[in-house]
């Protein structure tokens, strides 16, 4: 039976290791880009890989993915270089806020406040921007990590299609996005010019996959449900859909690494194998979470230096305490007048406050020196005020605790306000 639904089998961490030594790697637009946004012992890392790849002729981009390369990597490559400033900006801004707000406050003196941070960390921190300007390439006058991508796909690239095979895809393109046939579908509110691109990448993997016979692993950062199955929020494995027509088209296995999984399973040794997939899956946790809009992580991302305030900090963690003794409790406080009949499903919601109990609590252990952290806070606020809201839908709901997830959701949505003040 397993061998007529094998689409449905994940694969075993032997069957894994197997596939990881024989098939050949494809690579998404995002990989190539993320080597200028890594740190460059990630980077390092990264070419190792690549590199020991080519040399057993494993590795193909899609023509796809180079026009896509090349139409976001100068705007990556700005995006870097202006961070430095924004930040410094950010910083100026943040002074500049509390100073206004808080200038007249009784019993501080905040001109002496903003004096001592000036001289102990805000100048300092200043000064640790400007230094890291300083080291920061000049990739439009001479690009390194061009240089290097362009020897590892040299002859590993794809042939690009003719005007008349992109006009059929799109035409298929528009029928499987009607019927939810992946991958793509969730790009069909883009522009003609960007909606068909998964498509036509998953096209020429087909006909790469006939040609060569080897199972395929997709290298990729995007993590959307028209290419991975997902269960309450955990990527199980590439859809059977995908897998079976591959299978069906060329005769062969398909499986997908997110970017620190490639490095994971790499079969190679790495100098920095746990540092590299630790930053990788920070990126792709950040992107799991703002989305697919890829220029916009990228911009977000790009500006995520090394910003230490222990007033930044403090702040945040005075939030979490807040939130957890305020509003949690509030919440799992409440309970319908006539559960019975209720129309919401508390048990569903319970799970959804457990998880953001746990989520708070791992939270009390970063620094909150980096706009990935954040951001990933700001989602859980507005992960529970979305459950507060649910639960506010409930007609039959005291006039009491109505009146409390009112006031919840405000002092949520206060707290989301000052984090859009620092992003």
């Amino acid at each position: 039976m397993k061998n007529k639904f094998k689409e449905y089998h994940k694969f075993t961490k032997e069957e894994l290791l197997k596939l990881s030594k024989e098939s050949l790697y494809v690579f998404d637009t995002n990989i190539l880009l993320n080597m200028y946004r890594y740190s460059r012992s990630t980077v390092e890392d990264f070419f190792t890989v690549f590199s020991k790849l080519k040399n057993e002729n494993r590795v193909w981009i899609p023509y796809q993915v180079g026009i896509e390369f090349y139409e976001n990597r100068i705007n990556v490559i700005a995006e870097q270089k202006k961070s430095y400033q924004e930040i410094l900006k950010s910083i100026t801004k943040f002074k500049n806020d509390i100073s206004a707000k808080y200038k007249n406050h009784p019993f501080l003196n905040f001109e002496e406040i903003f004096s001592e941070l000036n001289i102990k960390a805000i100048s300092q921190l200043e000064n640790k921007i400007y230094e890291a300007e300083k080291l920061q390439p000049n990739w439009l006058d001479r690009d390194e990590i061009l240089e290097r991508i362009n020897l590892i796909f040299e002859n590993s690239t794809g042939e690009e299609l003719t005007e008349e095979r992109l006009k059929e895809i799109k035409l298929e393109g528009k029928h499987r996005y009607e019927n939810k046939i992946p991958p793509g579908f969730k790009d069909d509110n883009k522009s003609d010019h960007k909606k068909f691109g998964d498509l036509i990448i998953w096209f020429e993997i087909i006909e790469k996959a006939k040609s060569c016979k080897k199972n395929i692993i997709l290298v990729s950062g995007d993590t959307k449900d028209d290419w991975w199955l997902e269960k309450d929020g955990n990527k199980i494995m590439p859809l059977p859909a995908l897998k079976k027509e591959l299978y069906k088209q060329a005769g062969v296995n398909f499986h997908i690494y997110t970017p620190d999984a490639f490095l994971e399973f790499s079969t190679f040794e790495l100098e920095k194998k746990d540092s590299s997939i630790s930053e990788a899956r920070k990126f792709q946790k950040f992107d799991d979470l703002m989305g697919t809009d890829q220029q916009r992580n990228y911009n977000l991302q790009s500006r995520s230096l090394n910003i230490s305030s222990p007033f930044l900090s403090d702040k945040f963690n005075s939030i979490i305490i807040e939130i957890e003794n305020n509003i949690i409790n509030v919440a799992e406080k409440i309970n319908p007048y006539d559960p019975i009949n209720d129309s919401i499903n508390y048990t569903n919601i319970t799970n959804k406050i457990d998880i953001i109990k746990f989520q708070l609590k791992l939270m009390k252990n970063e620094n909150f020196n980096d706009l990935f952290t954040i951001k990933l806070f700001d989602t859980i606020l507005n992960n529970l005020s979305n459950i507060l809201s649910e639960m506010l839908s409930n007609s039959r709901l005291y006039l009491d605790d109505i009146d409390e997830l009112y006031n919840s959701i405000s002092i949520i949505e206060k707290h989301r306000k000052f984090i859009s003040t620092i992003t």
